[in-house]
C-alpha cells in the first residue's frame, strides 16, 4: 500500500463511491495494473477518469451511475499521474505530457488520432492526460507538475457544438456501450454543458497565461465540420456559446433523440438526471 494523499472520505449513501475509495488507498499497486491492462488505458499512457471508473465493479453493473463514482475514479488517475511523473520517461518517447481539452463527446481522442499534424506528436509523447479542462485550477495545476519534473506540455483543445457533441458523439456512445457491455457510460446534461462551457473558458486563460512559455505549447481543434474532417484552427475562429441557451438547446435535443427512439430509457434518465 502507498499514502495516498488528501483523500477525500466517501459521502454517505454511496456504497459504490466508498468501495472505490477503500480500493484507491488500499490497493493502489494493484489498481495501477488493472488499469494497465484495459485497451483504452494503452498499457497505461492515457489517463482518464472514465477509464478508471471501469475498476469499479460497482460501475461496470450500471455505468449510467457515473456520478457515483467520480470522485474517487479521478483520485486515482490524479495519482497515477502524481506517480508516472516521479519516474523516469520510458525509453522512445518524449519528455512531454500531452492535455486534452474540450467538451464531452467533442470527439477529442478521435482528432488526435485523425490529424496529421498532431498524431505523430501525441504517438511519441510520454502520457496522454485525457481529461476535459473545464476548471482552471485544476489544469493550470496539472501544467505545473508537468513542468516542475522538467517535461513539456502541449494542450489539445477540440471544439464541437455542445448539441452535436450530445447528440453524436455521448449518446451514441452510450448507446454503443450498452449494447455491447450491458450498461452505458452517461454524463448528466449539466455536467456535459459545464464541460463544453468551462473548457472554452479555461483554455482562453491558459492561452494567455503560457503565451510566451517555451515548453507549453497549444492547438486549437475545429471538430464541427463534420465527421473526418478536422481541421487545425484557433479560438478566434470558433464560436462561443450562451450558457442558458445551450442548456435549452441541450434539453431539447435529449428529448427528441428519446422520442426518436435513438436512446434507452436508461440512456435517457442516465443522462438528464444523472
Amino acid at each position: 500500500m502507498i499514502p495516498i494523499s488528501n483523500l477525500v472520505p466517501p459521502s454517505a449513501g454511496n456504497p459504490a463511491e466508498a468501495a472505490m475509495y477503500q480500493r484507491v488507498q488500499n490497493e493502489f499497486p494493484k489498481l495501477v495494473q488493472e488499469y494497465s491492462s484495459l485497451k483504452e488505458a494503452d498499457g497505461g499512457k492515457v489517463l482518464n477518469t472514465d477509464i478508471a471508473r471501469e475498476l469499479s465493479p460497482e460501475y461496470r453493473a450500471d455505468r449510467t451511475r457515473s456520478a457515483d463514482i467520480h470522485e474517487p475514479a479521478s483520485k486515482f488517475v490524479k495519482e497515477l499521474y502524481a506517480k508516472k511523473l516521479s519516474e523516469e520517461t520510458p525509453q522512445g518517447h518524449d519528455k512531454r505530457v500531452v492535455f486534452t481539452a474540450g467538451g464531452t463527446g467533442a470527439g477529442k481522442s478521435t482528432a488526435l488520432e485523425k490529424l496529421a499534424d498532431t498524431s505523430a506528436m501525441v504517438k511519441r509523447a510520454e502520457m496522454v492526460y485525457d481529461t476535459n479542462m473545464n476548471r482552471m485550477d485544476s489544469a493550470d495545476k496539472k501544467i505545473q507538475q508537468a513542468l516542475a519534473s522538467n517535461r513539456k506540455a502541449a494542450l489539445m483543445y477540440t471544439y464541437r457544438d455542445p448539441v452535436e457533441a450530445l447528440t453524436g458523439g455521448a449518446l451514441p456512445r452510450a448507446m454503443r456501450m450498452e449494447r455491447e457491455q450491458g450498461t452505458g457510460r452517461t454524463v448528466p446534461l449539466s455536467e456535459h454543458l459545464k464541460t463544453h462551457i468551462g473548457s472554452r473558458d479555461t483554455i482562453e486563460q491558459l492561452a494567455e497565461k503560457y503565451k510566451d512559455h517555451p515548453d507549453v505549447a497549444i492547438h486549437v481543434i475545429d471538430n464541427s465540420r463534420g465527421r473526418g474532417n478536422a481541421t487545425v484552427s484557433s479560438l478566434d475562429k470558433l464560436p462561443k456559446h450562451n450558457e442558458k441557451e445551450t442548456k435549452e438547446r441541450l434539453s431539447d435535443a435529449l428529448q427528441r433523440e428519446f422520442a426518436a427512439g435513438r436512446i434507452s430509457k436508461a440512456v435517457y434518465l442516465g443522462t438528464k438526471h444523472g
